[in-house]
């Protein structure tokens, strides 16, 4: 079973210059594709995408229901959506298409 999880950073409405901080590093990060490096890389992914490619499976797309509308859908860049058999290939238009909400 494949659905959205995301996660987030929270940051005390006290301290504005770190979710501003935060924010910028990791849009840079997205941007020059070092967040996807260190994602492909983490010690907890790497070998669980590994497993995904050694094995013959049938792909069940599901909706998240307690994602909020704030939730950025529509970009593409932020969600990862490996292509079975292939763990190095990253997010695409192709393979986020038909993914339920």
């Amino acid at each position: 079973m494949l659905y959205r999880a995301p996660n987030y950073f929270f940051v005390t409405p006290d301290r504005p210059d770190l979710h501003q901080r935060i924010s910028t590093g990791l849009e840079r990060a997205i941007a020059d594709g070092g967040f996807e490096e260190l994602f492909l890389n983490h010690a907890a992914i790497k070998p669980a995408l590994t497993r995904l490619a050694e094995k013959d499976l049938r792909v069940i797309k599901l909706g998240n229901p307690d994602l909020g509308r704030e939730t950025p859908l529509e970009r593409e860049e932020l969600w990862y959506q490996p292509l079975f058999g292939d763990p190095q290939v990253g997010p695409s238009t192709k393979q986020n298409q038909g993914f339920p909400r």
